[in-house]
């Protein structure tokens, strides 16, 4: 199974979807489709009890393979995650550093 979650759909072809009478449920089928395929990568770091109040997400892992440890303050936060192409090749790492009077991140 390919496993790319990319479709091309053309304008007419997603008009037509969605005004079937099951467009809903055929989103909700294909979303589970894809949020239950396996998943060959590791997690490691994100599941350890010391990195659960680093991570921004509990439902959106941080992945080992493309996960970048930044050496910060103790009470300085960070996100840090490295962009890679279709190949596999590190294009360049995307860093955002949170303002600390920023309510709205």
């Amino acid at each position: 199974m390919d496993s790319r979650c990319v479709a091309k759909v053309s304008a007419k072809d997603f008009l037509k979807r969605r005004t079937q009478l099951n467009c809903f449920k055929l989103i909700r089928d294909e979303y589970y489709s894809i949020v239950t395929r396996p998943i060959n990568k590791t997690i490691t770091s994100f599941i350890e009890p010391e990195n659960e109040p680093k991570n921004r997400y509990m439902d959106i892992p941080c992945w080992e393979h493309s996960r970048v440890v930044l050496d910060t303050l103790k009470d300085d936060r960070t996100t840090s995650t490295r962009i890679e192409s279709i190949a596999h090749i590190a294009l360049f790492t995307y860093f955002h550093h949170i303002i600390p009077h920023n309510t709205i991140n």
